[in-house]
């Protein structure tokens, strides 16, 4: 597969910064830091930058500024926009069902329950889109605390102790995005999963 478009999911806005929902937002941010100098130029209803990739190549990295319940819409009118095949799209977003510190591979499939993903998939009429799941952990399970509402949990900021976690994490889905921009997403689910 030949990775084309890179959208990390979130929601646009200050209050929405540094929550669990936002970790696709953080990993982009941080894969275009690893680039070197990205310029980031609002496009119609998404941030958009372009980066160098393994071997020279290039690809488009994109921020929805829907919010993450709509973000098929911004992210279907780019990929048709420049004619991409679904498969040539990554989509990075939070996963509860993955404890912190986890980064999944995975191609096409069910969303999950996520609504990212619903929209995403509803909007291009195809779900055969390459994802990299970053897991969040579920309500409860980081901290022994009681099982809180999902939506307060993945609206809620990362902890002290998480933290250091969610750094390395950062890191590994940088390694991730990396692999799987060669076109061996075989290797890269062999490698994170």
């Amino acid at each position: 597969m030949d990775i084309r478009i890179v959208a990390g999911l979130g929601n646009p806005g200050r209050e929405y910064e540094g929550t669990r929902h936002n970790v696709g937002f953080a990993l982009l941010d941080r894969f275009a830091e690893s680039r070197g100098r990205v310029e980031w130029r609002r496009s119609r209803e998404a941030m958009v930058a372009e980066a160098s990739g393994v071997a020279s190549s290039k690809v488009l990295l994109m921020k929805p500024q829907s919010f993450m319940n709509l973000s098929g819409g911004p992210i279907a009118e780019v990929v048709r926009f420049y004619k991409f095949s679904p498969r040539q799209l990554l989509v990075v977003h939070d996963d509860i069902d993955l404890a912190l510190g986890t980064v999944r591979v995975k191609v096409g499939g069910g969303d999950g329950g996520h609504n990212g993903i619903r929209s995403i998939a509803a909007c291009l009429g195809d779900v055969e889109f390459v994802r990299l799941r970053v897991g969040v952990g579920r309500p409860g399970e980081a901290s022994g605390r009681p099982r809180t509402e999902v939506v307060g949990w993945v609206l809620g900021r990362f902890g002290r102790e998480e933290s250091s976690l969610l750094d390395e994490v950062l890191e590994r889905g940088v390694q991730a995005i990396d692999e799987l921009m060669s076109g061996d997403i075989a290797s890269a689910q062999r490698k994170f999963n």
